[in-house]
C-alpha cells in the first residue's frame, strides 16, 4: 500500500530543523506536526499584508497572489489560478505495521 500526504518531514523542510530548535526553546512541548505550516502562513499573510501596506483582504490578497517567499516548509509561490507552485508531497508505505516514507 503507498498512500500520498501533503507536506514534508522537519527533516526534509529547507529551515525545519533550526526553526523547529528555536520554535521548542520559545514554546516548549508545543509542537505540533502542523506548526511549521501555521508558521509560514501567518508570515506569508503578514508579508502580503507589508507589501501591499494595508491589512484589508481586498487589498493585500493580489500582492499574496504575487509571493515568491522563502518559508521554513518550502518557497511558497502561486500559480495564476491559486494553487500552489511545486508543493510538497510525502509518498509512505507501510513496513511491518510503521508508516515508512519512500521519499
Amino acid at each position: 500500500m503507498i498512500c500520498a500526504e501533503g507536506g514534508a518531514s522537519l527533516a526534509k523542510m529547507p529551515g525545519g530543523t533550526a526553526w523547529k530548535a528555536k520554535y521548542d526553546a520559545k514554546y516548549p512541548n508545543q509542537f505540533q506536526v502542523y506548526s511549521p505550516y501555521t508558521y509560514d502562513a501567518t508570515m506569508l499573510l503578514v508579508d502580503a499584508m507589508k507589501r501591499a501596506g494595508s491589512w484589508d483582504p481586498k487589498v493585500y490578497i493580489p500582492e499574496l497572489l504575487k509571493s515568491n517567499y522563502k518559508g521554513v516548509t518550502a518557497n511558497i509561490a502561486f500559480e495564476p489560478n491559486g494553487e500552489m507552485k511545486n508543493p510538497a508531497i510525502t509518498l509512505y508505505t507501510y513496513k511491518e505495521g510503521k508508516k515508512t516514507p519512500l521519499n
